[in-house]
């Protein structure tokens, strides 16, 4: 999938400067340890029989899904539909964060306000869920302020 004279730039990192890499190259290195990494992933749905549960199919997210190849090699290994997920339902800032590398964390996000948006904030009987979670950090951490 990849030509011989591709090249990608790759940014500096901790004041290092910045350097092409032959894509060709860079292919040959990741291809494998992407394929292992799905291989291990599948080996160990089959151990704890969860197979079942992937009948409709499976989703990738992360920005690791937008790798060229990787859905067809995801196809491949685990044998059912898989395709990329993307973050829905979300306000504000849509064109950062409605991409696959952020669908997990808006999931999660998600999750804990729909879990936790029964609680109170505020001031209650027990000071308030906040004020328990800023005591618990302060005993965790030991500050006595």
């Amino acid at each position: 999938m990849v030509k011989r004279d591709e090249y990608i730039e790759v940014a500096s990192v901790g004041g290092r400067k910045s350097r092409r890499l032959s894509r060709q190259i860079l292919t040959a290195i990741l291809g494998p340890r992407v394929e292992e990494i799905l291989e291990l992933i599948n080996d160990d749905i089959h151990a704890n029989g969860l197979q079942d549960f992937l009948a409709s199919g499976l989703v990738l997210t992360g920005g690791a899904s937008l790798l060229p190849g990787l859905l067809e090699l995801a196809d491949q290994i685990f044998r059912v539909p898989c395709r990329i997920g993307y973050p829905r339902g979300i306000e504000g800032l849509v064109d950062m964060v409605s991409r696959p590398e952020y669908s997990t964390a808006v999931g999660l996000v998600f999750h804990a306000y729909e879990k936790f948006s029964g609680l109170n904030f505020g001031n209650n009987a027990q000071g308030g869920v906040l004020k328990r979670l800023i005591g618990m950090m302060r005993n965790i951490f030991g500050s006595d302020e």
